[in-house]
């Protein structure tokens, strides 16, 4: 938001958003490796780094599903589309950023929890719920007062993205549910749903290549992917079994 308020316009969007993918990955990939600590038990080194990979893919896809579409919008539309589709991402990213701690906090608690053989789900359902009203509100409030909204961050020449901010806005509240059910499977040594993330990946950038006509139908094929996702990674939650424990700890 720095950025474009300083007129460095899509360019400064883009690095900005390059900022916040490595801002992402690197915080988190931080708060959760802390958790490697190790006990006075031996272990497996080995088991260690099967886990690591895995979870760094993770972080690297779930970064990916929000922002190859902008790339993309960029190399496909004209600079003032992608311009407005800057704009309307960063608006976007207040329910991502706004949430996130959430999902830290949680896979704090419930990898204490897992390695000391405790109820843990419960944790799951309050952190949906946290982000649910958080992401919901605000997603509500993008419906009511779309205007309003981008005028105190980008001015009045950006209202043609009104009718898209509260679509954008679900988008990214369903996908910050995504990222507290990543986070929770993760946590409890859940993590083959990687191959569901590298898929969901691969199938954005081949819609949004076929299918770019209006940023618009950007916005719904996005949403719709959304939603899949959450559905899978629902079903793959609560379907599939948690991993045994190891001898280490956090985990």
């Amino acid at each position: 938001v720095i950025l474009v308020s300083l007129g460095f316009g899509v360019g400064g969007a883009i690095g900005g958003f390059v900022f916040s993918y490595f801002f992402a990955i690197i915080l988190t990939a931080y708060f959760i490796m802390k958790y490697f600590r190790i006990k006075k038990e031996k272990f497996k080194g080995s088991d260690i780094y099967k886990y690591s990979f895995p979870v760094l893919i993770i972080l690297v896809t779930l970064t990916g599903i929000y922002t190859l579409d902008l790339l993309l919008v960029k190399h496909f539309f004209d600079p003032v589309d992608a311009g407005f589709y800057a704009a309307l991402s960063l608006l976007g990213k207040v329910i991502f950023f706004g949430t996130l701690s959430i999902g830290m906090v949680m896979f704090s608690k419930v990898a204490e929890n897992y390695a000391a053989n405790k109820e843990h789900r419960t944790l799951l359902y309050k952190s949906l719920l946290l982000v649910t009203g958080f992401g919901g509100g605000i997603t509500v409030f993008y419906f009511l007062f779309p205007r309003f909204t981008i005028s105190l961050l980008f001015g009045s020449e950006f209202f043609a993205m009104s009718s898209l901010l509260g679509l954008f806005g679900t988008f990214m509240t369903i996908f910050s549910l995504v990222y507290i059910l990543a986070f929770y499977n993760a946590s409890i040594h859940k993590t083959n749903f990687v191959y569901i993330l590298i898929l969901f990946n691969i199938v954005e950038i081949i819609l949004i290549t076929l299918f770019h006509d209006t940023l618009l139908q950007v916005v719904l094929m996005l949403l719709g992917l959304v939603i899949l996702l959450f559905i899978s990674l629902l079903f793959y939650t609560f379907l599939t079994h948690e991993k045994p424990i190891h001898n280490y700890s956090g985990i």
